[in-house]
């Protein structure tokens, strides 16, 4: 199977790592972030995760799903995603964020790789990466995320 590169992006936070990680894996940091949507997960390593939110007509649907490979908390946390649950076979890959604390801050890298040659998905990944990772710098920084969806 041929592969497109991964795909890397590394932002500076302005606060610690604990808090950065409940932005990304937290109730309300989730909720904030994915528009009302929530994670569930034990995030224990084999177990399954879920980000679910409403489909618009009072019931809900599964926005991206897949299996925890590995969680460390507040360092490290790497996911097998599919993102159309609804068709595992059309986007799946592997995002692994990984948290340093540099003096004030937190160094957030988030890396998706093992993502199939061809892959339509992969060009919204690519863009829309950009415009997650930027809601999220300026929710923990300030307590709201950037409107970068319209």
């Amino acid at each position: 199977m041929n592969q497109f590169a991964p795909l890397k992006y590394i932002f500076y936070i302005g606060a610690p790592p604990a808090k950065v990680w409940e932005a990304i894996v937290g109730e309300e940091g989730v909720r904030k972030l994915f528009f009302g949507a929530r994670l569930e997960s034990t995030f224990e390593p084999g177990s399954d995760f879920r980000y679910v939110g409403s489909d618009g007509k009072g019931g809900e649907v599964n926005y991206v799903t897949g299996k925890v490979l590995e969680c460390t908390p507040e360092r490290r946390i790497t996911l097998l995603s599919n993102y159309q649950p609804n068709n595992p076979e059309v986007f799946t890959t592997r995002s692994t964020y990984e948290l340093e604390p540099i003096v004030a801050c937190t160094k957030l890298m988030l890396t998706h790789d093992e993502i199939r040659e061809g892959d339509p998905f992969y060009q919204h990944l690519s863009d829309g990466t950009w415009k997650l990772l930027s809601r999220l710098k300026s929710m923990i920084e300030t307590g709201e995320p950037l409107n970068l969806f319209g």
